[in-house]
């Protein structure tokens, strides 16, 4: 039952994800596309386009970094993995890649939980538009929530397949 809660879930963010990304991805464009005909039509640059672009990339790239993990898409470096014929071998190093990617995933989750720090404490505008750039920054506070996340999952699955392995 709590496995089917979390499946469900899991399929509603990655709905919503989708959702940002493609939302991100065409504001970066319509952005991006604008400044380059600006200025080469123009030759001028509009104050605060460069900032709301920033922030659109900031939101897809982290987003895109969920989805990966999600999907176990991210780099790695399978040829190791891929010369293992034991199953038991396999397992073994399955459960250090998963211990090594979630102790990356906890500095990332520090690193961002000093980000959030920093950034209420000392809050900072984007000099054109005036924004806070807590909108940019979120992002990076949220993939390294959903990294932990996923990292915690994939070393549930390694561990499990481990103790399946075992003679």
């Amino acid at each position: 039952m709590i496995i089917e809660f979390f499946r469900k879930l899991d399929r509603m963010l990655m709905h919503l994800a989708g959702w940002v990304i493609i939302l991100a991805s065409i504001i970066l464009i319509i952005l991006v596309a604008f400044l380059v005909l600006d200025r080469l039509a123009i030759g001028t640059s509009w104050m605060g386009i460069h900032e709301l672009a920033l922030m659109a990339a900031m939101w897809l790239y982290m987003i895109g970094a969920i989805v990966a993990l999600r999907n176990r898409e991210h780099i790695t470096v399978d040829y190791l993995a891929s010369k293992i014929a034991n199953p038991r071998w396999a397992s073994v190093l399955a459960l250090v890649n998963s211990l090594i990617v979630l102790f990356i995933t906890i500095f990332f989750a520090r690193l961002a939980l000093d980000l959030l720090n920093w950034a209420t404490t000392r809050p900072q505008r984007t000099p054109a538009l005036g924004l806070s750039q807590l909108w940019a920054q979120s992002a990076i506070i949220v993939a390294a929530g959903f990294a932990v996340i996923y990292a915690v999952r994939d070393l549930f699955v390694a561990a499990i397949s481990f103790r399946s392995k075992q003679p």
